[in-house]
């Protein structure tokens, strides 16, 4: 997907349901800049601030509420519930084309 000003001025892209765990941002000159990999979150976002000159890549465990839900916590989606003392983790890498050091 070409990145461009335009493509932010809405908000982040978020996606969902994915079938890859990772993503790879490439550059049309250099190649392969970086890779992500996110197998423990649900969810990816891309977002740049209007004409920033850069793009943030995040794995993302929930979402921002829309306007048409109900704002409750309990019910968000992508909430994670743990009983009491238990944990979670979750966990992402990235790895750097050497090149781009």
């Amino acid at each position: 997907m070409p990145l461009t000003h335009k493509l932010f001025l809405e908000d982040a892209l978020i996606f969902k349901d994915l079938k890859s765990k990772a993503v790879t941002l490439t550059s049309k000159e250099r190649g392969a800049i970086l890779t992500l990999s996110y197998p423990d979150f649900e969810y990816l976002g891309i977002w740049a601030k209007p004409n920033g000159d850069y793009v943030c890549i995040e794995p993302w465990l929930g979402i921002a509420d829309s306007e048409t839900t109900n704002q409750q916590l309990t019910t968000k989606e992508g909430i994670i519930k743990l009983e009491a003392y238990k944990s979670f983790r979750a966990s992402y890498s990235i790895i750097v084309d050497n090149e781009c050091l």
